[in-house]
């Protein structure tokens, strides 16, 4: 067999052996081929370990644990984002909402220290930097339930469409607040990715409830993700609309980093290997 053949093509035909002593960064990963040593390309060598990276109990533990530790993170400073925002000249139409006056004008006064420490936009763009790890952790978490769910049919493909979103979504992320190129980033990224999210996320909750997916509170906040952004920009800032989804894998990934199930009880429930 030609060892330029890919490393999942031999993996699947049972013909390749991967010893993963040296996963610890004591050299590189060592391959048997019909009993000789192959040394995989470095293509290769990295498609294996983003595979890892999502099969491997130990990382999918990491990054449901990160996942969770980020959705609290992006609560808290994602208000201070908001309040950042409604100090900006754009954002201070977002003021005329009475709840989000309500809270806002106390807690600018409460918390100015945070705020008034440069310019309002150098301070929004700083705070708004926290989105990309929470994204990046939702998303990671999001590749892990699906990997663990192993999908079929429908479900497959809904999984496909929501998991493009979010990835769009967290280039986004990048674009408005690591370039200078934010206008561009917002009508190329940001725009497409939140639809693509909201639509994907509505019909992957549907589906997931459909299929007695465990823990529910991820299914019906993936759902309501849209009656709940609805909700959440009366109060406070567009900013913060992604955190239904971010909290939906949150709780999943909490129960991923416990080693607690995340699939279906009934029928359609596969077996993990």
């Amino acid at each position: 067999m030609c060892p330029r053949e890919s490393v999942e093509g031999v993996a699947s035909a049972g013909l390749l052996s991967l010893n993963l002593s040296l996963a610890t960064g004591l050299g590189e990963p060592q391959y048997r081929l019909a009993g000789l040593k192959y040394r995989p390309t470095k293509r290769q060598r990295g498609s294996v370990r983003g595979v890892l990276l999502l099969t491997s109990p130990a990382a999918q533990r990491l990054i449901g644990r990160f996942a969770w530790i980020m959705a609290w993170v992006g609560l808290v400073v994602g208000e201070l984002h908001a309040l950042a925002r409604h100090a900006t000249t754009d954002g201070k139409e977002d003021l005329n909402q009475p709840l989000t006056r309500a809270w806002s004008v106390p807690a600018s006064h409460v918390l100015r220290p945070l705020l008034d420490w440069s310019d309002p936009y150098t301070v929004y763009l700083t705070y708004g930097k926290i989105w990309l790890p929470v994204f990046a952790a939702f998303t990671l978490c999001a590749f892990v339930v699906q990997q663990r769910r192993r999908p079929a049919g429908l479900e497959k493909w809904v999984w496909r469409v929501a998991l493009t979103g979010y990835v769009i979504a967290t280039l986004s992320v990048f674009g408005d607040y690591y370039t200078p190129w934010t206008e561009q980033s917002f009508l190329l990224l940001s725009v497409p990715g939140l639809l693509i999210s909201l639509l994907g996320s509505t019909v992957l909750g549907i589906v997931l409830l459909r299929d007695r997916f465990r823990p529910r509170s991820t299914a019906w906040l993936l759902a309501l993700c849209i009656p709940l952004l609805i909700g959440i920009v009366q109060v406070t800032s567009l900013g913060n609309a992604a955190l239904p989804v971010i909290f939906a894998f949150a709780i999943a990934g909490r129960r991923i980093a416990r080693d607690q199930p995340v699939a279906a009880t009934g029928p359609r429930l596969r077996p993990d290997p």
